[in-house]
């Protein structure tokens, strides 16, 4: 059914969408440069192994990061139900911004001999920890600005963050790639993309220092609606949401990573589809993916969200194996044409998903609980689904186990989108607190 909708936006809600969202943005950003420079940091850092190993160990030390998020949740979490969102989101990305700032200036081997592989470590431990923080608070903070029959839309640009960081990231690297020799890449010029990817995020820090807290957040601070112990809450109150979230990321970190980290390699390795393609395949399928975020945010403001995040996930569920029956013929329209019908079926998961989530937790634990559980998930399913599915190729001798790995994650989203709430979240806010619930 239509909802009636808003014609002015409320004043500070952009604002607060550039902050939210930026974050995202450094992340990927991030993500991009490191995965593109990994050759040039390999031979910087781990000069006496073999290319082969040098490189395993520097995707091994980016894996750190994914690992370490749980941790800086549980930190930055609670101090964000606390404290306030704009303090969260500013230590989140202030971290994250100095990680990826002096890994562009961080000595080599040759300078300082085996501290320079534990500085890199060191680094992505502290941007990890950030990132850990970043999900919880932004989400939280964008939900809570956003006007009731705005949510969905505005919500989604957080996820938008993500192709736009890729694009990013990317650029930078292509920069570089073009205006450096061979010999300067390897010597500095790797570096000139982090040191890109830092300013990115002063800019992020200035404008998160620059923004109103969250409304929600101070009515509930004013009425004792807050929890002094939010993480001892959520665990306490909110497990059946986090589970939500945990199902939700099946699809947000599982799927999200194979098609869009994953697929260029597999087409590769797999079915000798050249890398350059590939990587177009994948250009298009970002591009793509962050124009149809906001438009099915946009959508899911008017009509039923559980009704598209069922098609979004059961569509998944339904066509990862003749889709990828399709891309295995090598072809490549063929699996351009699966790689944008998947992107379109995670567009639309991701317009509405982000609001959802939201609205499975209270004001006072909204924080903690989203981004504990999401961070749990990403680093047990998320950056490891590339590698899942690249053993489950070799273990099954079967280069369709991609599809067989894709399917049981949409169907394990599906049965949380089943399971997950749809009420008003007043309403079960006042529910739980009539109940002697979380906020004492």
């Amino acid at each position: 059914m239509a909802q009636p909708a808003e014609s002015t936006m409320p004043k500070g809600v952009v604002k607060a969408i550039i902050a939210g969202s930026i974050g995202n943005v450094v992340e990927w950003v991030d993500w991009s440069i490191y995965g593109l420079a990994a050759p040039f940091i390999a031979a910087q850092f781990f000069p006496k192994s073999s290319s082969v190993t040098a490189l395993l160990q520097t995707y091994g030390i980016f894996a750190i990061g994914f690992l370490i998020r749980p941790i800086g949740s549980l930190i930055i979490g609670p101090y964000g139900d606390k404290h306030g969102r704009n303090k969260a989101l500013a230590l989140s990305i202030l971290m994250m911004g100095a990680g990826t700032g002096l890994i562009g200036v961080v000595p080599t081997y040759s300078s300082i001999g085996l501290f320079a592989p534990f500085l890199l470590v060191f680094l992505r431990l502290v941007q990890g920890l950030a990132l850990g923080g970043e999900w919880g608070a932004a989400s939280a903070y964008i939900y809570e600005l956003a006007p009731p029959n705005r949510r969905a839309f505005i919500s989604s640009f957080r996820p938008c963050g993500t192709g736009m960081g890729f694009f990013l990231g990317s650029g930078f690297v292509t920069v570089v790639t073009l205006v450096f020799s061979p010999a300067t890449l390897q010597s500095w010029g790797w570096r000139v993309p982090f040191i890109l990817a830092f300013l990115t995020a002063v800019l992020g820090l200035y404008i998160r220092l620059q923004v109103q807290e969250s409304p929600e957040f101070l009515k509930a601070k004013e009425t004792k609606e807050t929890s002094e112990k939010p993480l001892s809450d959520s665990m306490k109150y909110d497990k059946k949401g986090m589970a939500i979230v945990f199902g939700f990321g099946m699809i947000w970190n599982s799927v999200f990573y194979v098609l869009y980290t994953y697929m260029p390699v597999y087409l590769k390795n797999a079915l000798s589809v050249p890398y350059g393609s590939a990587m177009k395949m994948t250009m298009y399928a970002t591009l793509l993916y962050t124009a149809m975020v906001p438009f099915f945010g946009w959508i899911a403001d008017k009509y039923n969200k559980k009704t598209l995040l069922s098609v979004a996930t059961l569509g998944l569920t339904i066509f990862a194996y003749p889709g990828f029956r399709l891309i295995s013929t090598g072809q490549y329209w063929a699996a351009l044409s699966v790689f944008l019908f998947f992107t379109i079926l995670m567009g639309i998961f991701g317009g509405v998903a982000q609001v959802i989530l939201a609205e499975q937790f209270p004001t006072g634990t909204r924080n903690t609980s989203m981004g504990v559980s999401y961070a749990i998930h990403n680093s047990l399913f998320g950056g490891t689904a590339p590698l899942t599915v690249a053993w489950l190729i070799t273990a099954l001798n079967d280069t369709l186990a991609p599809a067989y790995y894709m399917t049981v994650c949409a169907l394990l989203g599906y049965l949380a989108v089943r399971y997950a709430s749809y009420k008003a979240p007043a309403r079960r806010i006042e529910q739980k607190f009539a109940s002697g619930g979380v906020h004492r």
